[in-house]
């Protein structure tokens, strides 16, 4: 899976995945959930689902994947 700076850089270069949330604080969820290792890496992928939503938890996981976010999907996170 991912390791924690890795998510962390991920929700700071996109917060339109946070929602209302900072990065921070969807990063203390996830731990509190037990989504994350005692190494810090994320291992299990509902933590993120739980935290940011269907929606945003896979298009989180398409940055992850180096993916870029659809001009659409963009739109619609801003508007």
């Amino acid at each position: 899976m991912y390791r924690l700076q890795e998510v962390r850089n991920a929700l700071e270069e996109h917060p339109e995945l946070c929602g209302d949330n900072t990065p921070a604080e969807i990063l203390q969820v996830i731990k509190e959930q037990g989504g994350m290792n005692k190494e810090g890496t994320l291992v299990m992928s509902g933590g993120i689902q739980a935290v940011l939503g269907d929606a945003k938890s896979s298009q989180f996981f398409d940055v992850m994947e180096g993916k870029p976010l659809h001009p659409a999907e963009q739109t619609e996170l801003h508007g």
